[in-house]
């Protein structure tokens, strides 16, 4: 029997200059990365619904018949539409799980429970399908991992659903840009249901790719951006977006004086960097852009939004005459380091073993990548 294979992948995301100062109506620029969330979904015939998210040792399956009725909770399903109470409240009690949670992981099912009722089930037909999820990204980093599920999500039924169509380019299948927006959309939808309240910045950069601004709600792609090389690094330090958006709340009306001239000198940054992409990146670019990483990196320190192991990373990147930056809330979670064009692979790799033997975690990618691809073919499969 020939049955439906769809697969589908999303990038994550960094922020490269902006943090904190976008809460003060200031840009942010953010771009994506060569880390990837990659979803294969196939059709079946066991009558399950079947995820599986190994990163997390996460595996859930529901029999087809319990989604009878489902689709009626959840309201025009043509367009993408917030769960509200009752929604989240019914996809609570489908997954199992408490209805106070703040699990990232359990509020991972969530999420695939509403696009999947949303998308998938129609007419109260339910489909036999599996779902298996992998990811290169390290989660709650701060690297945009849920959007990247999100988009992988959304992008893997709505083509199941025939709700996008692509189009062939280069004997590529591609996603058209009505399909892109229905897309992030969706995967929108599915950040609030995980987020509450998200910026929609991650799920932007993971559908789009490539580099963006983000100031007041609202986004603009770049049109360009050079192909640049990093390192992400990882502290493996928990912090707490909300606690540190508040620190810097707090000193911004207890001495805005001083504060307000910083944020003004990081938006100074963004608008920099953004002039380097208006004209041919060369050697000169490069060494302007390890300004401004040193000099961000010094103004979020002034903001306490940094931590003893983001300072160490760019104190052992800094021996090796690399430049360095948190990225994201700060706090702890991930730096990321600029990668020159001409550095050997093995200085490099002395670099991140250094790194390593610090504890901390390391990838080389690189930024401003594609955005969500999906294709779809037919596969061969036996029935007993």
């Amino acid at each position: 029997m020939m049955l439906r294979r769809i697969v589908a992948s999303a990038p994550g995301k960094v922020i490269i200059h902006g943090e904190h100062a976008v809460v003060y109506g200031k840009r942010a620029l953010a771009a994506s990365l060569g880390l990837r969330t990659e979803l294969t979904l196939l059709e079946t015939c066991d009558r399950l619904v079947l995820l599986r998210l190994p990163d997390v040792g996460v595996t859930a399956k529901w029999q087809v018949d319990e989604f009878s009725g489902v689709s009626g909770a959840f309201g025009n399903s043509e367009e993408p539409k917030a769960a509200d109470a009752d929604v989240i409240s019914l996809l609570k009690k489908m997954a199992g799980v408490d209805e106070e949670t703040n699990d990232t992981e359990k509020l991972a099912l969530l999420a695939f429970l509403y696009l999947f009722c949303s998308i998938a089930v129609t007419n109260r037909i339910v489909p036999s399908v599996s779902f298996d999820v992998r990811s290169l990204l390290p989660l709650s980093a701060g690297l945009g991992s849920s959007a990247s599920y999100s988009v992988c999500l959304a992008a893997g039924l709505l083509l199941y659903a025939g709700k996008v169509t692509q189009v062939h380019k280069n004997q590529r299948q591609c996603l058209t840009e009505a399909d892109l927006s229905l897309i992030n959309q969706w995967a929108f939808m599915a950040e609030k249901v995980i987020h509450g309240r998200p910026s929609g910045i991650d799920n932007c950069v993971s559908t789009y790719g490539g580099a963006l601004f983000f100031q007041g709600g609202s986004t603009t792609r770049l049109k360009r951006m050079p192909h640049l090389r990093i390192l992400i690094v990882n502290t493996k330090v928990q912090r707490s977006t909300k606690v540190l958006v508040e620190s810097v709340r707090q000193k911004h009306d207890k001495y805005p004086d001083i504060v307000k001239p910083i944020l003004d000198s990081i938006e100074g940054i963004t608008s920099k960097f953004e002039s380097l992409l208006n004209k041919e990146f060369d050697a000169d670019s490069y060494e302007v852009m390890k300004d401004l990483i040193e000099m961000n990196q010094q103004l979020l320190v002034f903001l306490g939004v940094s931590h003893p192991s983001l300072d160490d990373i760019c104190q052992i990147t800094a021996h090796f005459g690399l430049h360095s930056k948190l990225t994201g809330a700060g706090g702890g979670g991930c730096a990321f380091t600029l990668v020159p064009k001409d550095i050997h692979k093995d200085f490099l790799h002395k670099v991140m073993s250094k790194l390593s033997g610090q504890g901390y975690d390391c990838f080389e990618t690189a930024i401003g990548g594609q955005g969500v691809e999906a294709s779809i073919d037919m596969v061969e499969t036996s029935v007993n």
